[in-house]
């Protein structure tokens, strides 16, 4: 008996050893190691079974993967990253990829944003050609570059930049054309 149970206890020691290290592995925040060593030294020592371990293992580890979903998506700018990273984050949720799948996706997620944005900004700068307008295109791009303003926000007050330019050049083509008219009026005052 005595010689059976040293072996069933090492067996045991061993198991528990190899799952409290691979939980703290999936951990990368120190917050989330904190609470995993926790949970793992009650285990440990006995304090609370297997079950109730795995279960509270569960929590820690969802609460990270919430919160790195978290900060993917709003690192996002563009709409469609946004809702790209959304269903990124659904199927790493439903454990469906691993870490290591969900960072390379998150990654090219936010390259092709990145480049999404400095384009779209870019040509919107590129419309202005008053220094007011430019002044003002650059403020709307850097808002939405910090991810202050959502696209279309940044779209809608784009739109309003560009109207009010657009006015602007209308109405000095009119007072030019009006200038000019009545100036050839004045011209052809006491002509023979």
């Amino acid at each position: 008996w005595g010689a059976e149970r040293r072996k069933i206890l090492e067996r045991d020691q061993e198991y528990v050893e190899q799952k409290t290290d691979e939980a703290r592995d999936e951990c990368r925040g120190e917050s989330w190691k904190a609470e995993m060593d926790t949970n793992n030294s009650q285990w440990i020592i006995g304090a609370i079974t297997e079950n109730l371990w795995d279960s509270r293992k569960s929590e820690i580890l969802d609460s990270q993967r919430r919160h790195e979903s978290e900060q993917a998506e709003s690192a996002c700018r563009s709409t469609q990253a946004c809702s790209e990273m959304q269903s990124l984050n659904r199927r790493w949720h439903r454990v469906e990829i691993t870490f290591d799948e969900w960072g390379a996706e998150r990654r090219k997620i936010l390259e092709r944003d990145q480049e999404y944005v400095e384009q779209k900004t870019d040509e919107a700068r590129d419309e202005c050609r008053g220094e007011s307008w430019k002044a003002e295109m650059d403020t709307n791009n850097s808002q939405w570059i910090i991810g202050a303003i959502t696209e279309n926000l940044w779209d809608s007050r784009k739109s309003e930049i560009l109207d009010s330019q657009r006015r602007h050049v209308v109405k000095a083509v009119v007072v030019g054309v009006v200038v000019a008219a009545a100036a050839t009026g004045a011209a052809g005052v006491g002509a023979p």
